[in-house]
């Protein structure tokens, strides 16, 4: 991404909804086939690539997609010094968008593994009656409920605290755990950092 990052992003908060196209590099992954049918493949090779460039400002720092950024600009580059055709350059572009996707799956994969790890933690810590397959059906159940009740910067807002902990306290309930401050109050803090 190197020296044309500064406008790069400016380039995306001027011109993208950042959040509507993030949910559309899987699809342009997915319909790869017809875009490389498309009449016109510059102009759906920029396309894609703007979409590539706005899902890779969402992971500054790690360095798997920082390579998958210099591999877009250098993809980039050959295009534009003729060395790439159009059709080239569009095959290139939705090659660098397939490893974008594949590299964003695996490391959901990792962070949930993480998460159900660290969570699983707390519960040995704090319980040590509970069998094994008990907190792991706890944790799977924080998990998922705590996904389904966060939203984006809920940690910011009165109401996205309040979801998240009336999710942590029903699960817990579930298993007659909702009387154990001590282990709600480890739970939330790991939940409040890490989701």
């Amino acid at each position: 991404m190197g020296s044309a990052r500064p406008q790069t992003t400016q380039l995306i908060h001027d011109n993208v909804d950042v959040t509507h196209i993030n949910t559309d590099l899987q699809t342009l992954v997915l319909d790869a086939d017809l875009m490389l049918r498309s009449e016109d493949p510059d102009t759906s090779a920029k396309e894609v690539e703007l979409t590539i460039r706005a899902r890779l400002h969402n992971h500054e720092g790690d360095p798997r997609f920082e390579a998958l950024g210099e591999r877009l600009e250098r993809v980039r580059s050959e295009y534009e010094q003729g060395i790439l055709t159009g059709l080239e350059y569009l095959r290139q572009v939705l090659a660098v968008a397939t490893d974008v996707v594949k590299t964003e799956q695996e490391t959901k994969v990792q962070l949930v593994d993480e998460g159900k790890r660290a969570l699983t933690q707390v519960f040995e810590e704090t319980r040590t009656d509970a069998t094994p397959e008990t907190i792991r059906q706890i944790v799977d159940d924080i998990d998922r409920i705590v996904n389904t009740a966060r939203f984006d910067g809920w940690q910011q807002t009165k109401q996205g605290e309040r979801n998240v902990q009336r999710a942590i306290r029903s699960t817990l309930l579930r298993y007659q755990l909702h009387k154990d401050q001590d282990l709600f109050d480890r739970i939330y803090d790991y939940v409040r950092q890490h989701y």
